[in-house]
This record gives C-alpha cells, structure tokens and sequence, in this order.
C-alpha cells in the first residue's frame, strides 16, 4: 500500500516528460477547494441558524438537513467529474480545511 506522499508524487508525475503533470495538480487543487467552499458555506448557514435562534426568532426547520445534503451533493458531483481516487480524498481534506479555517476566522 502506497503512502499519501507517494500516491500524490506518482500521480503528479508524467512519465514521458519526467516533469509534474499539471492536469492532474489542478484537478486535486479543485477538489480540494470546492471542499473548502462548500464547508464554508455550510458552517456559515448554521452559524446564521443559530444566531438566529439565540435572538428568539423561529428556526426555519431543515437547515442542517440541507447542509448534510449539500454535503453529499459536492461529494456525488465530484465522483461523476473523477479522473483518480485521490479527488475523493481531496474533497474531504478540503472540507475538513474549511471547517477549520471557518472555525478560526469566527
């Protein structure tokens, strides 16, 4: 079983120029930003939620069901759009990186 450097310097390297192929860079750099969007935008949702019930206001009911499903939604439209397995993984570090970036900014 390959590691995760080693899956990314085999799949990033192009065996007839012996350089990066920048393809594949790109299409891992998007997966892994359309994992931050998304995660930014799903926080931001239940964060507002949640203010929003602290000032007393009704809670609009399945906000987070849709943030589960939005969720999903990146995930399936990235498995449709997948060229290497290590989109997958991408998508899921990038969400785990928006979470967080999310979590320090606020």
């Amino acid at each position: 079983m390959l590691t995760l450097k080693q899956t990314v310097l085999l799949m990033a390297a192009n065996e007839d120029k012996g350089g990066i192929n920048w393809s594949h860079v790109g299409w891992i750099a998007g997966s892994l930003c359309l994992g931050c969007v998304i995660a930014w935008l799903a926080r931001y949702f239940l964060a507002q939620e949640r203010r929003a019930i602290e000032r007393g206001a009704q809670s609009k009911g399945g906000l987070t069901l849709k943030v589960v499903v939005s969720v999903m939604v990146g995930g399936v439209a990235l498995k449709f759009l997948t060229f290497f397995s290590f989109q997958i993984w991408a998508y899921c570090i990038g969400l785990l990186i928006g979470i967080i970036i999310f979590r320090l900014i606020k």
